[in-house]
C-alpha cells in the first residue's frame, strides 16, 4: 500500500515539475491608477490607464493604453477595484472585453463616506482580445499613494 500511494505521489509530482518547466506562457499584471486626488467624472467614456506597475510578466498589459491585449488563447482572471473619497459623484469602473461591457462597478459614497467597488470576473480570451476598464459618463475614482484602484490579471491555463 505504501509503495502504490508513494508511486502515486511521485508520478503527481512529476507532472507539477513538469507543468512549470515546460514553455507555458506565463502572463500576470497588476497596476495602480497612479492617481493622486480624482479622476473624472468626464463627458465622454474614457480608458482608464493604470499606471503604477507592481508586476506586468508577459507585457501583454500597457500602461501607456490601459489596454490588456490576450497574448495567446485561454482563460484570465481579471479583478478592478475602484474607490470613492468624500465624492460628490458616483463611483464607477466598468470591465470591458473588445467593445462588450463585462461589468460595471458601481456605489454612491454617503456624504463624508468613503467607499469602494470591486469584482472579478474569468473570461476566455482569444489571441489578441482587447480587455480594458472605462470610467462611464459623469463617474469619477480617487486614489492616492495607498492605491485603492486597481486593475490584475493573470492567465489561468491556455486552451
Amino acid at each position: 500500500y505504501y509503495v502504490v500511494v508513494n508511486t502515486v505521489f511521485v508520478k503527481l509530482l512529476n507532472k507539477i515539475f513538469f507543468f512549470f518547466l515546460t514553455d507555458t506562457p506565463k502572463v500576470a499584471f497588476s497596476f495602480g491608477s497612479g492617481v493622486s486626488g480624482n479622476l473624472g467624472p468626464f463627458d465622454v467614456e474614457t480608458i482608464v490607464v493604470f499606471r503604477k506597475e507592481f508586476i506586468n510578466i508577459g507585457n501583454a498589459y500597457s500602461p501607456i493604453t490601459g489596454v490588456f491585449t490576450a497574448p495567446l488563447r485561454g482563460v484570465y482572471f481579471f479583478r478592478v477595484n475602484v474607490f470613492g473619497f468624500k465624492s460628490t459623484s458616483w463611483i464607477a469602473g466598468d470591465l470591458f472585453k473588445n467593445q462588450e461591457n463585462i461589468f460595471n462597478l458601481s456605489d454612491y459614497p454617503e456624504e463624508g463616506r468613503n467607499e469602494y467597488a470591486s469584482n472579478g470576473v474569468s473570461l476566455l480570451l482569444e489571441k489578441g482580445d482587447l480587455v480594458y476598464v472605462k470610467l462611464i459618463v459623469g463617474r469619477q475614482i480617487f486614489d492616492n499613494i495607498d492605491n485603492h484602484c486597481t486593475f490584475n490579471g493573470f492567465l489561468l491555463f491556455p486552451m
